[in-house]
């Protein structure tokens, strides 16, 4: 386990208020950023269901070695997916266990400093990570602020390489999710403005394009194709590179973004 990790755990298990403890790790820590947690702190219970009706019952079977059939769908649940449930629900239809999941579930409430993060923001960045146990949830949250806010740029910094939760996918099938996650499928609310894509495709380990294949723009997201790779390390993106491109685009005054009314 992360080192971190173990000491933010002993933090909450002091205060028993996430957001507060995060708050103190991060003075811990002497993190130079202001770290917010993009929901109240209420806690819930991630799971996932799979195109062919396979049910993940925990965040750690979601990014565990799995099938290569996409994950569907992602449900906040109040408690725990007991064992004896899921194995209950494992012979139902795909349709039957959507319906089971979508009636017990109870979407987490945005943080007050998430929205007003967003609401002020001058460039939101989706990073690369763990597609459906961190970031798909986390933009469903928040997603009407994120089509709401009056940033000049919005930019999905692709994943370099397929993780665990969606092998077998491509570049246009993570921005698609993106943005259906983001409640905005056809990107009217420009969701997301660019999209930062690695050229180098599955012959070096990456993601292929997918129908994004040769183009440079696809629903209103300017695809910027470049390696975008840390040459001291392939599997991690290039820091310094990715920053000068996004403080570029805020140099650029015809990317504004009107807000959505």
């Amino acid at each position: 386990m992360a080192f971190g990790n173990l000491v933010l755990a002993g933090i909450f298990l002091q205060t028993m208020d996430f957001n507060a403890a995060l708050k103190q790790f991060a003075t811990l820590g002497r993190a130079r950023a202001r770290i917010e947690n993009v929901c109240d702190g209420v806690s819930r219970w991630l799971v996932a269901l799979k195109d062919d009706g396979e049910l993940l019952a925990s965040e750690s079977e979601i990014v565990a070695p799995q099938s290569v059939v996409p994950i569907r769908e992602l449900y906040l649940l109040p408690q725990r997916l007991e064992a004896g449930t899921a194995q209950a629900l494992a012979p139902l239809s795909r349709r039957a266990k959507h319906a089971w999941l979508a009636a017990r579930e109870v979407r987490a409430r945005p943080s007050e400093a998430a929205l007003a993060a967003l609401a002020s923001a001058d460039l939101i960045v989706f990073g690369p990570g763990t597609q459906h146990s961190s970031l798909l949830p986390s933009y469903r949250i928040v997603a009407e602020a994120i089509g709401r806010s009056p940033a000049l740029a919005k930019v999905l910094v692709a994943n370099l390489r397929p993780d665990l939760d969606d092998s077998g996918g491509s570049v246009s099938e993570l921005i698609y999710r993106a943005l259906r996650f983001m409640g905005d499928p056809k990107n009217q609310r420009r969701s997301v403005t660019h999209a930062l894509v690695d050229v180098t495709g599955p012959e070096a380990g990456g993601l292929p394009p997918g129908q994004l294949a040769g183009m440079s723009r696809w629903r209103g997201i300017t695809l910027i194709w470049k390696d975008w790779r840390d040459p001291r390390r392939a599997d991690r993106h290039d820091g310094v590179q990715v920053a000068r491109e996004l403080t570029s685009l805020l140099m650029q005054p015809e990317l504004r973004c009107e807000p959505v009314q």
